[in-house]
């Protein structure tokens, strides 16, 4: 049932008001898909946030990883991994053709080139525990898969650079 008010007119202009109802539903979804891609947002689909965070154990629990799944091409991120009993690290796949290593800490008694476009790098620490930073920055667009191996044990990690 119609009320009045959603009946078409002639005068004093003429109306269609099916259609404008029509368009102001759509209005609606609009403003409905505004307001979810603003949480998703604040959430850290884009970049940091909880969305975003990501945490990676190894099986055996001596290898962990923390990284962001979500960087923007030119920011900054941070990969910090936890080696327990470990001091050689070696990062394969496709971290490097996306991201460039600004820093690592601390920094490794020595690095090297697995021959496959890897990087391996060797802390030496005596320590039982070491917790490692590796500071990147993003300078590539699209999907990013790696693996992170310490002797006998693997994480892979999946990120996403938006332009």
């Amino acid at each position: 049932m119609h009320l009045p008010e959603q009946n078409s007119r002639s005068e004093p202009i003429r109306e269609n008001m099916p259609l404008q109802i029509r368009g102001w539903q759509i209005e609606r979804l609009g403003w409905y898909g505004l307001l979810l891609l603003v949480g998703l947002a604040l959430g850290g689909l884009f970049s940091k946030g909880p969305l975003s965070d990501a945490q990676v154990v190894s099986e055996q629990g001596d290898l962990l990883l923390d990284y962001q799944r979500f960087a923007r091409n030119g920011a900054q991120s941070q990969l910090i991994v936890t080696l327990e009993e470990r001091s050689r690290l070696s990062i394969a796949g496709e971290l490097l053709d996306g991201f460039s290593i600004d820093s690592i800490q601390p920094a490794p008694m020595s690095s090297a080139s697995d021959g496959n476009g890897g990087l391996v790098l060797d802390f030496r620490v005596g320590a039982e525990r070491t917790v490692v930073s590796i500071r990147l920055t993003a300078n590539g667009v699209g999907s990013y898969r790696s693996t992170l191996h310490a002797a006998d044990q693997q994480v892979e990690l999946n990120q996403f650079i938006y332009p």
